[in-house]
C-alpha cells in the first residue's frame, strides 16, 4: 500500500509499505480523508513527537485525524462491521489503510452518520481537543475569554464556547473602546 513515510525532518516520501491485516481485537480501515495536525508539522519540521506516528521499516507514518471505511474486522471485535463508515483514534493514517487496536466502539472507533462527510469526520479529533480546552476554562457568566491562535484548535474553541452558550464579545474592539484608542 502507499503511505506518506517520514524519514526525518523535512524528509517525507510516498512509499510502498506492507498493508496491515486485522488481528484479534483489531479493525483495518481504508482511509478516505486524513488531516494534517499541527503536531504532524512539528514532527515533519523538527523531529518532535515521534510517538504520534506509526513505525514501519522505512520510517514513520504520521496522521491521526482521519475517517474511512472498515475493510477488515479481526476476531473478537463486536459492534463494528466491514463497510461501516468510521473515524477512530489511532496513529499512522497518512496511508491507504490503518489498523485500530483495540477496536472499541464508542471509545476508540466512532460510526459516522450518513450526513457527515469523511472530511468533516477527520476534524473530530481536533474538535474534541477544542471542546476539552473550552470546558477546562469554565468561565463564569460575564467573564471574557482570550483565545490565542486562529488555527483549527483555536477556531474550534470559539465554536465550542458558542455552542456551550457562553456569551462572547470581540475583545479587540472592546479593548480599543475602553482604552480610548481607535
Amino acid at each position: 500500500m502507499k503511505a506518506a513515510v517520514l524519514r526525518g525532518p523535512y524528509d517525507v516520501a510516498g512509499l510502498d509499505v506492507e498493508k496491515p491485516q486485522a488481528g484479534p481485537g483489531e479493525i483495518l480501515i481504508k482511509v478516505k480523508a486524513c488531516g494534517i495536525c499541527g503536531s504532524d508539522l512539528h514532527t515533519y519540521k523538527l523531529g518532535l513527537f515521534p510517538e504520534i506516528t506509526k513505525e514501519v521499516p522505512q520510517g514513520r507514518i504520521p496522521g491521526h485525524e482521519f475517517a474511512g471505511d472498515v475493510a477488515e474486522v479481526g476476531p473478537g471485535v463486536e459492534g463494528i462491521a466491514v463497510g461501516d463508515r468510521v473515524t477512530a483514534l489511532t496513529m499512522g493514517a497518512m496511508a491507504e489503510y490503518v489498523i485500530v487496536s483495540p477496536a472499541v466502539p464508542d471509545f476508540l472507533v466512532f460510526k459516522l452518520p450518513p450526513e457527515v462527510s469523511y472530511e468533516e469526520a477527520a476534524t473530530n479529533e481536533p474538535l474534541a481537543t477544542s471542546l476539552h480546552a473550552a470546558k477546562m476554562g469554565t468561565p463564569a457568566n460575564g467573564e471574557q475569554a482570550v483565545i490565542f491562535g486562529a488555527g483549527i484548535i483555536g477556531l474550534g474553541i470559539i465554536q465550542c464556547i458558542k455552542a456551550l452558550g457562553w456569551r462572547c464579545r470581540r475583545s479587540l474592539s472592546s479593548t480599543h473602546r475602553r482604552s480610548g484608542s481607535r
